[in-house]
């Protein structure tokens, strides 16, 4: 065997290695995210009760986790209230931080609360012409959205 075809040999097998090592890390990896799941990849659902046009109406609502990047974690929220002469629907997203706090530049921090037991911090955030104050604890969970604006009220509670 002449040294061209040797080290063609260990040229082919080298990648071989790094292929079957880059499968087993992905394997890895995939199986650890499911052992270990990401505790803010929870979609949630709210039940909300307010007024449209001054018609008290009830409804649902619901907050989707989508996979921005590492650092933030973006929550897209939509609801919807009804009465048998009126519906409202609508719809924004909240961006967190890796601290698990909404981003500044689009919400304002209003202050500390407790909704029942569990410890709150209480964020404005203004959009189209609606203010959303957010009712946050730990791992980005929204416990509870007050709307505002365009003639609607409404408070929406996370269904547990």
């Amino acid at each position: 065997m002449n040294q061209s075809a040797a080290s063609k040999g260990v040229v082919i097998i080298l990648v071989l290695f790094m292929m079957l090592g880059s499968v087993g890390v992905f394997i890895l990896m995939q199986a650890m995210s499911n052992i270990f799941p990401d505790d803010h990849k929870v979609d949630r659902n709210y039940i909300f009760e307010g007024t449209v046009d001054g018609v008290e109406c009830t409804g649902y609502g619901m907050s989707v986790y989508k996979a921005e990047s590492e650092v933030e974690h973006v929550y897209f929220i939509s609801y919807s209230l009804a009465s048998s002469s009126v519906k409202y629907e609508d719809s924004f997203g909240i961006v967190f931080d890796r601290n698990d706090k909404p981003v500044e530049k689009i919400c304002t921090f209003i202050k500390d609360d407790k909704i029942g037991d569990v410890d709150v911090t209480v964020w404005r955030m203004t959009d189209h012409g609606m203010t959303y104050d957010l009712y946050v604890g730990q791992i980005c969970k929204i416990y509870r959205i007050d709307v505002s604006g365009r003639n609607v009220t409404a408070v929406g509670t996370v269904v547990e």
